[in-house]
């Protein structure tokens, strides 16, 4: 792999599978265990930006900033046409795939079943700017879409509708998402010109559980820079754990 420029990488769910993308618009799958390409490349058909394994391992998504394409790993083949989505998160179940629209779509999250490529149901509406992250609940039955309108809100997946009032307090774009593993507690990141700030939520009560300081030179925060614990006591005595090696700081 010494003369590959890979630009994203991906590990299947098992570590069995390692996916890389490369400057030549191409993504080739390896055997982790004897360090052997499987198969011919794949062919992104545009520049890579991000890839990634659904939960079950059978699919990957590709995504090329302006569209996301849908690849069965195994057999080389796009599952429906290319999505129209940027930002994306698959379901814990893998039975959904949770994308933003482009352009006018951009603050709606829509909802897209990755077996057929076809979208399910009607989108997600609610965020009066971009939505910038999505991030499902442990359990998949939360959905967690932030915005350029400074707002968090929460979806029922049963019933595509929003849950109580958008959660206020950033003052600031945010752009990051991310549940703590119990699924009690959502972190949220926001954007400003020189730092971030993480807010912690109690995601039955819809109240704040504190700002989490400043991560200064940092221009876009992704709420996945730290894994978020909590007391079981207490849902709201939590602190961010970012993992660096096996030292947590």
């Amino acid at each position: 792999m010494s003369s590959i420029s890979p630009v994203s990488i991906a590990l299947g769910p098992d570590g069995g599978l390692l996916a890389v993308a490369d400057t030549k618009m191409s993504v080739r799958l390896w055997d982790t265990a004897s360090g052997v390409p499987l198969g011919e490349a794949i062919s992104a058909q545009g520049q890579v930006t991000a890839i990634i394994f659904s939960p079950n391992g059978r699919l990957l998504a590709i995504d090329l900033s302006d569209s996301v394409r849908l690849w069965e790993a195994g057999a080389r083949r796009m599952v429906g046409p290319p999505l129209p989505c940027s930002t994306f998160a698959f379901s814990p179940d893998g039975r959904v795939l949770a994308a933003v629209g482009m352009g006018a779509d951009s603050a709606t999250v829509v909802l897209w079943n990755p077996a057929t490529g076809e979208p399910i149901g009607t989108g997600l509406a609610g965020h009066m700017k971009a939505v910038y992250g999505i991030a499902f609940s442990p359990d998949g039955r939360t959905l967690a879409s932030v915005s350029e309108d400074c707002t968090v809100r929460l979806w029922d997946m049963a019933t595509r509708r929003q849950i109580g009032k958008p959660l206020l307090g950033h003052t600031a774009g945010v752009n990051g998402a991310a549940f703590s593993p119990n699924g009690r507690l959502l972190a949220t990141a926001d954007r400003v010109p020189c730092c971030g700030v993480a807010d912690l939520w109690g995601r039955r009560v819809g109240e704040c559980g504190g700002a989490f300081g400043e991560f200064g030179g940092v221009e876009r925060v992704h709420a996945a820079f730290g894994q978020v614990a909590a007391r079981e006591d207490d849902p709201f005595v939590v602190h961010l754990e970012e993992h660096r090696g096996d030292q947590a700081q």
